[in-house]
């Protein structure tokens, strides 16, 4: 059986929360990559 208050309550949390999170490391591997992709281009600086 589920808890429904718990599911509730971590569904909304979760709602309210992973987009930041989401959009935060998404950004942080995308720079990364970028960097790298740079670094990696023959007479780059």
């Amino acid at each position: 059986m589920i808890d429904w208050r718990r599911f509730m309550g971590s569904a909304i949390f979760y709602l309210r929360w992973s987009p930041d999170v989401f959009w935060a490391s998404t950004m942080a591997e995308y720079q990364a990559a970028a960097e790298e992709a740079r670094r990696a281009e023959p007479g780059a600086g």
